[in-house]
């Protein structure tokens, strides 16, 4: 892939005075960098501790790697209750790949969306230090990291960080070719197309929501550069026709037609009554986002309202390509009435990039506002978003802890324990956080009649019910209970016993 920028497209005129003086041009220092690098990694690994599956969905993206390794089911899977898995498998393969090498769930589910948070941070810290006027790229890495959204995405058992690489390598490709305007390879072909792939088999065709509108506003708007905004059809299309094969291949299911194209696809774009998902304000997505990235967002904004920068970005087709990738994608998955915050996530890394191009315009002209020159308010929007995202992240893990959010995650070890020295069998009902059949590591839940027949039976060991249940048993005198998790622990309430005697 060719890497050379030839052209000063993203370069404005330098003034020589201003960049002279490194203290209007120098962020940070190499070891403070370096210190808000290590902070901004901290914080995406340790955000989400206690590690648990009970919201956001994660349970249904675990056990869809869980059922591969348990039942082989590699090409179509399920959700704990055995409904259809609503994404398609690739980080399910990626995380059932990762378990057979390092026998370890926890690690095995969240790898796929923490190495993909590192990669996208360690392109964003390079591109920003390499593509504009003044080195930047601390600053990149910090509006990319140092905010309320990444962290708690980075290591979620969730699609939204893989998607988001993988919408971000075309993207950033076509950011490249803007800059060095030269012809595309082969290899950016082929580097565009494996990304796509990688992006519809993660979470369907929700990534060309988030490139094409971008491709068509900037098309639209820059003319001079269409040849480098294109790469062909090809990379775009072959990817979609491999989706549909594996949506045609399990179409001829009723509950995969019912479930994923019906309910999933087709009932994000119902509102009113007869809406499957909840529904949105337009606004929804900008509202959370100026609040979930600030400062960033409150500074891109004032950043825009100035008449210099919008008279730079006209004549600076890399950073109108960056906008015209990020706000396009907010302004067509805005009028979707289905939203969740997390959605809009894939839109941070080029705003990130715009951000920094922005900056390092106004450090590179030596700008100043009252007695601070640019590089000093922003340096000081650095520390300001760290302190803001680190001490978020603090708050939440005092309140988790002390809840705490893994208690059931924590039972499910405790009745695992139990029946680890003798390999006793596991059952659960039904009745309680789909969650439970991954924290006991069983492939399916037990109807209540069955389980507890089992049980006297002896076809198994150990029943996992919930307390309701358990005080409404005739059997209940025959049981030993070996352990119990109780409101004061979580809103879901489990007894775990076995047969008296046994």
């Amino acid at each position: 892939m060719d890497t050379s920028v030839s052209s000063e497209d993203n370069k404005p005129s330098l003034n020589t005075q201003a960049t002279s003086d490194a203290g209007h041009t120098r962020l940070l220092s190499t070891g403070l960098s370096i210190l808000i690098l290590a902070l901004a990694i901290l914080n995406m690994g340790v955000r989400n501790l206690p590690w648990h599956l009970d919201d956001y969905d994660q349970s249904k993206q675990a056990y869809v790697s869980f059922e591969m390794v348990e039942r082989g089911n590699w090409f179509l899977q399920h959700t704990p209750r055995q409904f259809i898995a609503t994404k398609p498998p690739l980080m399910g393969w990626i995380s059932a790949g990762l378990y057979y090498l390092t026998h370890w769930w926890e690690i095995s589910w969240r790898i796929p969306s923490l190495v993909s948070a590192l990669v996208l941070l360690f392109l964003l810290k390079r591109e920003g230090d390499k593509r504009f006027a003044v080195p930047v790229g601390i600053l990149v890495a910090a509006v990319f990291a140092l905010n309320l959204l990444t962290p708690r995405v980075a290591t979620l058992v969730r699609t939204d960080m893989m998607l988001t690489l993988a919408i971000f390598i075309p993207g950033w490709i076509i950011w490249r070719k803007i800059l060095a305007r030269t012809e595309w390879t082969t290899g950016e072909r082929w580097a565009i197309f494996a990304s796509v792939l990688a992006g519809v088999l993660t979470k369907g065709p929700v990534l060309y929501a988030f490139l094409l509108p971008g491709i068509v506003a900037f098309l639209f708007l820059n003319k001079e550069s269409r040849k480098y905004v294109w790469c062909g059809w090809w990379p775009w299309v072959i990817p979609l026709v491999i989706f549909l094969a594996w949506v045609w291949a399990n179409i001829h299911n009723k509950d995969f037609y019912e479930q994923v194209v019906t309910k999933e696809f087709m009932g994000r774009f119902t509102s009113g009554e007869k809406a499957v998902h909840r529904s949105q304000p337009v606004y929804y997505y900008i509202l959370h986002l100026t609040v979930r990235l600030a400062p960033w967002s409150l500074l891109l904004l004032v950043l825009l309202a100035k008449k210099q920068t919008r008279i730079w970005l006209r004549a600076n087709a890399g950073t109108l390509w960056l906008l015209c990738w990020a706000l396009a994608a907010l302004l067509f998955m805005s009028v979707i009435p289905s939203k969740r915050t997390d959605r809009i996530f894939p839109i941070i890394p080029p705003l990130s990039l715009a951000m920094g191009s922005i900056c390092a315009m106004w450090i590179e002209r030596g700008a100043h506002w009252g007695k601070w020159s640019a590089a000093k308010w922003f340096t000081a929007t650095i520390w300001l978003a760290a302190v803001a995202s680190l001490g978020y992240t603090a708050a939440n893990m005092y309140n988790q802890f002390r809840l705490p959010t893994d208690a059931t995650a924590r039972f499910g070890e405790r009745v695992r324990a139990h029946a680890a020295p003798g390999n006793l069998r596991i059952a659960a009902t039904p009745d309680g956080h789909e969650a439970v059949l991954l924290y006991l590591r069983i492939p399916e839940f037990t109807q209540f009649p069955k389980a507890t027949r089992d049980l006297a039976q002896g076809k198994v060991d150990l029943l996992v019910l919930s307390r309701k249940e358990y005080e409404q048993s005739a059997d209940k005198d025959k049981w030993e209970v070996l352990e119990t998790l109780d409101k004061t622990e979580s809103k879901d309430t489990y007894v775990c016993v076995k047969r008296k005697g046994a």
